[in-house]
């Protein structure tokens, strides 16, 4: 597939997706109690809006032809864009009243009913979520396993009998206990399947930032129930949960049975580990010189969010790789601390690139605006932080553009801005650097 007809199929994709959001506003008058449909659909349209435009930056890229799997996008892209234009039909206006009516929780069932996806006996990952704290649905466990579940769905067509029947005879299964939504979407479902198709490896279910949910006595219970997925057969799973050594859940862990998991301490990786895995990521962003790449191996190590900040930066509008380069190795010396390292790069080059008689302005604004993100215990829109600091929102989202690199900032204004790692709020608020750091 050559890049010019990838890019089409993308954009047709993300055309697509554009016409099913312009059919939210008249489905939530048609059907009652729709919000949580939409809200659901909406976020996954989205995230596969998202991916596509960066598949599409990819086939735009002059490293195209380097992409060993570039050739297979193609019929991806016209399947996504069938099952597009699917949903879009079903969610069709023109449709009677009655018909839309009916497309409440229980008509989504076609979700369940129309997935025909092979899975070639592989082993990756199949399922996931990611628990965030003060984001809505991904705060708590409201759509915990019911996400999981859909995902199995998609990859293990022999769980869909069991899930329809769960369904038919119970629509509020998701607002019921935890304890009933595990045993009858995924652990049932998976020990219904008699036989698998042929020999099939262990699907694999990360659970991330499991220490981002606060309720203590609910993710002790969901760690006894994940427990119990230990001998399924014929379709094993395999999870992997991510999150800080909080004391409850160390405790949840060690209540379940010898043998039950493997746990895997982040600061006891050996160092040769993590600079063969940094490696490889910064020669995939970066392709520079070897001496550069071990340099800036030498300076990452142990923390790979060093690389990723790295990287987005000098992949961000308006920087020179090279020149960017040359500054980040420039703070090797040994007075320097790892997070200074990391985020100083970043925040005295944009800085520097201010007028002499300009920089005050733009260093009051920057802490007006990153420290109400860096404080603030749930995270707020562009527009709501412009409201709360009784700020231009222009102004407020000029200052946003220049910080990809240790924000997350969505192209939509109603998208909270967030940190993209914690280590940058303990750097702008660690005490030593009082009066010292003009961040």
């Amino acid at each position: 597939m050559d890049g010019l007809s990838g890019a089409a199929s993308v954009i047709a994709v993300i055309d697509i997706s554009a016409k099913i959001a312009s059919l939210y506003y008249q489905y939530s008058v048609a059907v009652k109690d729709s919000k949580n449909d939409i809200k659901r659909v909406r976020r996954k349209v989205s995230d596969i809006t998202h991916i596509l435009e960066k598949i599409k930056q990819l086939l735009d890229s002059h490293d195209k032809t380097r992409l060993s799997t570039i050739y297979g996008l193609f019929s991806s892209l016209e399947q996504c864009r069938e099952k597009l234009k699917s949903l879009e039909a079903k969610l069709d206006p023109g449709k009677t009243r009655k018909t839309m009516s009916r497309f409440g929780f229980r008509a989504l069932k076609w979700l369940f009913m129309n997935i025909q996806l092979g899975t070639a006996g592989r082993s990756d990952l199949r399922a996931s979520f990611f628990f965030k704290k003060g984001e809505s649905e991904r705060g708590n466990t409201s759509r915990f396993f019911t996400t999981i579940a859909t995902d199995l769905a998609a990859c293990e067509p022999g769980i869909l009998p069991s899930i329809r029947k769960t369904l038919d005879e119970d629509s509020t299964i998701s607002h019921k206990a935890l304890k009933d939504q595990f045993e009858k979407l995924i652990l049932q479902p998976l020990l219904g399947i008699k036989q698998a198709r042929s020999r099939v490896l262990a699907r694999v279910v990360v659970i991330n930032a499991l220490d981002e949910y606060k309720r203590e006595a609910d993710t002790r219970a969901i760690l006894q129930l994940l427990a119990r997925t230990k001998d399924i057969r014929p379709v094993p799973l395999r999870i992997i949960v991510t999150s800080r050594p909080e004391l409850h859940i160390r405790l949840g862990f060690k209540e379940m049975p010898n043998g039950t998991y493997q746990d895997l301490v982040l600061h006891e990786v050996p160092r040769h580990t993590i600079e063969h895995d940094i490696r490889l990521f910064l020669e995939h962003k970066l392709g520079p010189a070897k001496q550069q790449i071990l340099t800036l191996v030498e300076l990452s190590v142990p923390l790979f969010i060093y690389a990723a900040t790295v990287c987005r930066y000098i992949s961000s509008k308006g920087s020179s790789p090279t020149a960017f380069l040359e500054k980040v190795l420039q703070y090797q010396k040994a007075t320097f601390s790892q997070l200074d390292r990391t985020y100083l790069p970043v925040l005295d080059h944009l800085l520097s690139k201010q007028k002499e008689d300009k920089k005050k302005t733009w260093l009051q604004t920057f802490r007006e605006v990153v420290g109400s993100v860096i404080v603030l215990k749930t995270p707020l829109s562009a527009i709501s932080l412009a409201r709360l600091l009784q700020v231009p929102q222009e102004e407020i989202q000029c200052r946003l553009d220049s910080l990809h690199s240790v924000l997350s900032v969505s192209n939509s204004e109603d998208a909270p801005v967030r940190l993209l790692h914690l280590s940058f709020r303990e750097f702008l608020v660690d005490p030593q650097k009082q009066g010292k750091s003009p961040f």
